[in-house]
């Protein structure tokens, strides 16, 4: 790469390689036949992929059957929380759920109580005993007229 530098203008270029293409005609012939000199199979791509090839070999080679006991599966097994503890869980979380829902509910549909107002709560002081029919026997001595 070279770099030239006239009045705070910086050019560069670059040598690049060129770029075959896949087909080319090196030698004089009309017909275009793939480049066999630049092909490798020694690319990371390549690389990769045999090395994935005898990963998978060796795990199917070397793999526990599915009924096997095995370090990972007793590992899994330790440290794995067993299904009780998930289902009881699972029932006080619905238990929960359901007693917040009651008291949302309730507290949702909650009224004042009816209020029963007289327009003239005198009439309630102003009742005589003597004026009932016989066979009422009413007593009216704890009624309290709620003034407000």
């Amino acid at each position: 790469m070279t770099s030239t530098t006239t009045r705070s203008t910086t050019i560069r270029t670059s040598t690049r390689p060129k770029v075959r293409m896949p087909y080319s005609c090196p030698s004089s012939s009309a017909v275009l036949t793939p480049v066999c000199g630049d092909q490798v199979f020694n690319t990371p791509f390549w690389r990769r992929a045999a090395l994935a090839a005898v990963g998978v070999v060796a795990f199917y080679k070397f793999a526990p059957a599915p009924g096997d006991e095995n370090p990972i599966g007793k590992f899994i097994a330790r440290t794995m929380t067993p299904a009780e503890v998930w289902r009881n869980a699972g029932w006080k979380h619905l238990v929960l759920s359901k007693e917040v829902s009651e008291e949302t509910k309730l507290v949702t549909t909650a009224k004042p109580p009816p209020v029963h107002r007289y327009r003239f709560p005198q009439r309630m002081e102003m009742y005589s005993p003597n004026l009932q029919p016989v066979g009422i026997k009413l007593d009216v001595g704890d009624v309290v007229v709620k003034r407000d």
